[in-house]
């Protein structure tokens, strides 16, 4: 059969058919009948694959940056066959991409490792410092494998062989890109955030491996050990330690065998440190976690109080044994010279002259007025809230707390410390003092003072409550009390501890652990997190 030369309509037709680049511009020669029925069949495809990307109104776009005309009309097509509402943008080389990267509207980007203007990772490196939250698919010809794993490690997701049967994964490989960069963004912004916690904490804190190796570490250990964080991870954390501090190894090795927290106090000669270890994970593949606190100031604060206890216990002593004394040296024989005043006064023994009388009398009245005055000194209940108004040295022990303290007559505030006044947010000790304790207390929690705050006082633990201030916002506050005596009242010491901002801590780490595992359970390819070392 001769050659017939065969123009295509689709030069006169009304759709916009670039593909005429490709099927078009020149005649086809078709030799036999299944020649030409081979065409026809790919024209018609070809018509309807066109006519699908142009009325599909596209949702997500994508950059492809590929400098051959014939491959990016074969991504387009691939892209239309798989039913993927994507529309890209194409460039033939790296600078023309990377003037469109500030777009925010580009879900992924496709690069090619060989472009005039770049070539290997440099085109990879440069993309990804450009967007480096958009995910990115690196187009590789057969024989570049090796560069096209070397550009994975350069930060790219995935990528696809430009080849028929690798471009028919294209529109699988872009999606799991975007999941995998997505859920890489969310992972690193929950790293960020918890190192930003960290940081925030002036508490020492590491993470450390099975071996002691220090993973990761926050702001205020660096400091201490003066270097920079990146120097110090995967160093052995128990080699970084002086020789006084070396026992501490026996507790993180109880911890990681026990799997439980281990607390304890321990000082390398100048400061004392308060410290928690906590294992992380299941036996085998545990972590530890470490908190230290310098408590070198609250040790020097309690040793003050103490003796500052001690002082008050031995003016307390004193003050029963001048008590005793006024009680038997000078009670006794005043109550012989008022016992005779009656006497002489009553005229027992017989009739007195008239000025003899007026003398009895004046005895009689002078040791009653003096009774009266002894047993004003020797009321204890006056004389201690004497000392609790006027003394300020016993003011200061309640003072230097840094918890709230107040004393309850019946529930009523009777007084209340300076961290008490700061709890609540009460502009003064008038606004707290005369109120019923209960009345700050959340209405959530007021079921357990049903018995009143004598409810406290066979607790063994704190207890967790709510407060609401002044300003209406809600403290988490753990209380301890107990009673006080008072003739014919019933007093309580309070003690509450504000807990807030361990609550939210606690609570925004659940939270963002429960958002990553989420987001981990989405994603369709494994995930492995390695270290450094394999």
């Amino acid at each position: 059969m001769p050659r017939v030369p065969i123009i295509s309509d689709m030069r006169t037709a009304s759709l916009p058919l670039s593909p005429s680049d490709c099927l078009c511009k020149q005649e086809t020669a078709v030799t036999t009948d299944d020649d030409l029925s081979s065409f026809v069949y790919k024209t018609e495809t070809f018509l309807h694959l066109r006519i699908t990307m142009i009325s599909t109104p596209p949702s997500k776009r994508l950059l492809v940056i590929e400098d051959n005309p014939g491959d990016q009309r074969l991504i387009e097509i691939k892209l239309a066959e798989a039913m993927v509402p994507w529309k890209a943008d194409c460039r033939g080389t790296l600078a023309d991409g990377l003037a469109l990267v500030p777009s925010p509207q580009y879900e992924c980007i496709l690069v090619d490792l060989g472009l005039p203007d770049a070539s290997g990772i440099e085109s990879v490196v440069k993309m990804k410092a450009a967007a480096p939250t958009t995910a990115l698919v690196v187009l590789t010809s057969l024989d570049d494998e090796r560069v096209a794993q070397d550009a994975i490690r350069a930060g790219a997701q995935d990528y696809v062989v430009k080849s028929l049967a690798g471009l028919e994964l294209l529109p699988r490989v872009i999606r799991h890109a975007v999941e995998r960069q997505q859920a890489q963004v969310q992972l690193e912004l929950s790293h960020h955030t918890n190192q930003a916690l960290l940081d925030a904490s002036h508490d020492f804190a590491l993470l450390l491996d099975a071996e002691g190796r220090i993973i990761t570490l926050n702001a205020e250990a660096a400091e201490q050990f003066g270097r920079r964080s990146e120097e110090l991870e995967g160093q052995d954390f128990f080699a970084l330690m002086p020789a006084s501090l070396a026992h501490r190894r026996s507790y993180f090795e109880q911890a990681l065998e026990l799997g439980r927290t281990i607390e304890f106090e321990d000082t390398d000669g100048l400061r004392w440190f308060a410290n928690r270890i906590l294992a992380v994970g299941e036996a085998g593949v545990r972590r530890c976690a470490l908190y230290s606190r310098d408590i070198t100031s609250e040790r020097a604060a309690a040793e003050k109080l103490a003796e500052a206890k001690d002082d008050a216990e031995a003016a307390n002593r004193s003050k029963t044994e001048f008590m005793a004394r006024m009680s038997r040296d000078i009670r006794t024989p005043l109550n012989d010279v008022i016992g005779f005043g009656e006497m002489i006064a009553t005229q027992m023994l017989g009739p007195l002259l008239q000025g003899y009388r007026e003398y009895a009398d004046s005895i009689l009245n002078s040791g009653s007025q003096i009774l009266k005055l002894l047993d004003r000194i020797t009321d204890l209940s006056m004389l201690e809230s004497a000392i609790l108004k006027d003394q300020s040295s016993y003011r200061d022990l309640v003072e230097l707390s840094p918890d709230l303290i107040c004393v309850c007559v019946d529930g009523i505030i009777e007084r209340i410390n300076a961290a008490g006044l700061g709890m609540l947010r009460a502009p003064a000790a008038s606004e707290c003092e005369g109120k019923n304790f209960l009345d700050f207390v959340h209405s959530d929690y007021r079921g357990i003072f049903d018995a009143g705050l004598e409810a406290l006082y066979e607790e063994d633990h704190p207890v967790p409550v709510k407060v609401v201030t002044f300003a209406g916002r809600t403290r988490d506050v753990e209380l301890n009390a107990v009673p006080l005596r008072r003739d014919g009242h019933t007093a309580t010491l309070l003690v509450g501890r504000d807990t807030t901002e361990v609550t939210a801590a606690m609570r925004a780490v659940a939270a963002r652990e429960h958002r990553i595992r989420a987001i981990m359970d989405t994603v369709l390819d494994g995930i492995v997190t390695i270290e450094e070392d394999g």
